[in-house]
């Protein structure tokens, strides 16, 4: 790989110039976040160091299974930005904040890897240029056995502008003034799947941080070693529309689903009704507060008021989410379904942790594990 500026470039402005989760990317993005004090006073050399390793480790820990090395496991998204074969570019930024004291480091690729593309073929280092046949016109290093190419595009490939900074979500959809768009429900758009999603990851990466109050108490909820970014998922909306036509409260079979429902007086704007909707299920919190084991008891559950609509939004392991906004008569229903499904006793809402300190994947900032 070269260094490239451009990358470089984009890599900050996806940090939206501090230390803030990156955005969605047309290029591969890796991101790594400390925010404990031994981690952030360690030198810079250190840091970049540890990031790297950090990114290869999913291939150590989950191994690379494919028998012909296609990208099958989301598991490994950090390291096949790192060893895709195509890939020959690479920027990054350094980012270093106070109050409170963080750190983020974020590395751009070029040419990012595709669900079921090959990550690197199978075969032996290369020894003379005729190897070298994924770009043309390319040579052989044969110091480092690796391959060396100015060329942009990749021998029969077309150039794609898919982003890998996170797994198929609505964050990296653009809006839809007309229904359909990602999912094939006419009655949603893009528009209103992007808001709800972003509105949840960013108060989940607040809670993981240790920013939000826990009830009427003087001291916030903990913070979270295992806060899953969430994704947006199509047969979840289906299931959530399916129930939000009923415009009814009425019990239903959810098979394995969490869920959170608000109805309220139509403005005409699905928008402005999912926000609504969201910020009435987080608001839960500052009302009536959870033990700060963050254990999802049998008496939080039944208690008056019992904060249930946030918990089910706090779950960490809940990594999918898909909504619906119906208009029914003389009011509105917003309904969303998760999935794994929150609010079972007596697991974990979320384990209290230092910031992504228990992720199965790697962090991508904000103190969020990126999306399994």
């Amino acid at each position: 790989m070269k260094y490239d500026c451009d990358l470089e470039k984009a890599a900050e402005e996806a940090m939206g110039g501090a230390c803030r989760q990156a955005t969605p990317n047309p290029n591969g993005h890796n991101v790594q976040a400390y925010t404990t004090p031994n981690m952030v006073q360690i030198p810079k050399k250190d840091q970049l160091q540890d990031a790297v390793q950090k990114w290869y480790q999913p291939v150590i820990q989950h191994g690379l299974k494919d028998p012909e090395n296609k990208f099958t496991d989301p598991h490994l998204q950090s390291f096949a930005n790192l060893a895709h074969h195509k890939t020959t570019k690479v920027g990054c930024h350094y980012a270093k904040c106070s109050k409170p004291d963080r750190v983020v480091i974020g590395c751009m690729y070029n040419n990012p890897i595709q669900s079921n593309e090959v990550i690197y073929p199978k075969g032996t280092p290369c020894t003379k240029d005729d190897d070298c046949t994924v770009y043309n016109p390319s040579t052989c290093n044969t110091n480092t056995q690796l391959c060396r190419t100015n060329a942009k595009t990749p021998n029969n490939s077309t150039a794609t502008t898919s982003s890998t900074a996170t797994t198929a979500t609505a964050t990296a959809t653009t809006s839809s003034p007309q229904g359909g768009g990602m999912c094939s429900n006419a009655e949603m758009t893009d528009e209103v799947r992007k808001k709800i999603l972003d509105m949840h990851n960013w108060r989940r990466s607040q809670l993981a941080l240790g920013r939000i109050k826990n009830g009427r108490n003087p001291y916030n909820c903990p913070t979270a070693a295992n806060m899953y970014k969430m994704k947006y998922d199509c047969e979840l909306e289906k299931s959530a529309l399916d129930y939000a036509k009923q415009c009814s409260h009425k019990p239903t079979t959810r098979q394995g689903q969490g869920e959170n429902v608000h109805s309220g007086r139509p403005k005409n704007d699905k928008v402005k009704e999912a926000k609504q909707a969201v910020q009435s299920w987080w608001n839960q919190i500052f009302q009536n507060g959870l033990n700060q084991k963050m254990t999802f008891l049998q008496n939080l559950r039944d208690k008056p008021n019992a904060p249930t609509a946030f918990t089910q939004m706090a779950w960490a392991l809940s990594t999918k989410i898909g909504c619906a906004v119906v208009d029914c008569k003389g009011k509105t229903f917003t309904v969303c379904r998760y999935k794994e499904e929150g609010n079972v006793v007596p697991k974990q809402i979320y384990e209290v942790g230092e910031p992504c300190s228990a992720c199965r994947t790697s962090c991508v900032g904000e103190g969020l594990c990126a999306t399994p």
